[in-house]
C-alpha cells in the first residue's frame, strides 16, 4: 500500500519534533552537569581545608598523648565520625557509644520488665496469672508451687526454620 504525501509530511514533522525534544533534553542535561561541576568546584576550598586539618591533627597526634577528641566529655551532643575520602565527607556513625551504653541498657531492661509484667497480668487488673505454658514466663520462673522449675525446658520455637527435605531443594 502506498503512503500518501500527507503521511510522509506528518512523519517528517514528527521526526523534527522528536529532534527538538531531544535537543532540549540534551541542553537541560548539559546545564545540570555544568551546575554540578560548579558546585563541586565551589567545594574545593573546603576539601583543601579538611585535608590540611586532618594532616595537622595527624601530625599533632604523635606529639600529644591525650587527644581532646578521645577524652571523656561531661556532655556529648550527637557526635558523628567523619570519613574524608577524595572530595567527599561521609558521616559513618556516632562516636559516643560508651556514653550511650548505660542509657540504652537501662531502657532495654525497663522495656523487658514492662513486657514481663504485662505477660503476668493479662487482665490488666493487677492480678498475677502465672501461666507456665507461656515460654517467657516459664523460662523466667525458678520455683513455682513449692517445686524447683529450673532449668527451663528448651524453647519450642527455633531461631532458624528447619531445612527443607533433600528432595525439595
Amino acid at each position: 500500500m502506498a503512503t500518501s504525501q500527507r503521511d510522509v509530511r506528518n512523519r517528517i514533522d514528527a521526526v523534527k519534533n522528536i529532534q527538538k525534544i531531544t535537543r532540549a533534553m540534551e541542553m537541560v542535561a548539559a546545564a545540570r552537569l555544568r551546575r554540578a561541576e560548579q558546585r563541586i568546584e565551589a567545594l574545593r576550598p573546603y576539601a583543601d581545608a579538611i585535608r590540611r586539618m586532618t594532616r595537622d591533627a595527624a601530625a599533632a597526634a604523635g606529639k600529644v598523648p591525650n587527644m581532646p577528641v578521645l577524652t571523656e566529655h561531661e556532655s556529648v551532643e550527637n557526635v558523628g565520625l567523619l570519613l574524608v575520602a577524595g572530595d567527599r565527607v561521609i558521616v559513618i556513625g556516632y562516636t559516643d557509644f560508651p556514653g550511650r551504653m548505660a542509657s540504652q541498657s537501662s531502657t532495654l531492661y525497663a522495656t523487658n520488665i514492662r513486657h514481663m509484667i504485662a505477660d503476668l497480668t493479662p487482665g490488666k487488673d493487677g492480678n498475677i496469672v502465672h501461666n507456665m505454658a507461656d515460654d517467657v514466663i516459664r523460662g523466667a520462673t525458678v520455683a513455682f508451687a513449692g517445686e524447683t522449675t529450673f532449668p527451663p525446658p528448651p524453647p519450642k520455637v527455633q531461631a532458624f526454620p528447619p531445612p527443607p527435605p533433600v528432595g525439595e531443594r
